[in-house]
């Protein structure tokens, strides 16, 4: 599976599991917007790991938000890594951790 199909993956079970508002397209990278006010970014880069990205203003908002998501992506069976107070990652393969 492709970087973008695992992105892609990432959203639509969010979706179907979290009250998201709107969720759009800008190159290889998904905005979703969640009806609580808060919003993420999902970086399907070329090569590497999907990358999650919070899009709120403060430290304690986006780690909450990370946290979130890790518990939800993790549960669902994804292999998700938190990078504290920055990312997340969501790889589909065996292989090591992209850094």
């Amino acid at each position: 599976m492709n970087t973008w199909k695992t992105a892609d993956a990432v959203v639509r079970h969010l979706e179907a599991t979290i009250p998201v508002y709107d969720v759009s397209e800008q190159g290889y990278s998904l905005y979703v917007s969640l009806v609580d006010g808060r919003r993420f970014i999902v970086d399907a880069p070329l090569e590497g790991d999907v990358r999650i990205t919070p899009g709120v203003r403060t430290f304690e908002g986006g780690q909450r938000l990370l946290e979130d998501l890790e518990a939800e992506l993790t549960d669902a069976g994804f292999d998700v890594l938190q990078i504290p107070a920055t990312e997340l990652r969501v790889r589909d393969d065996a292989g090591g951790w992209a850094r």
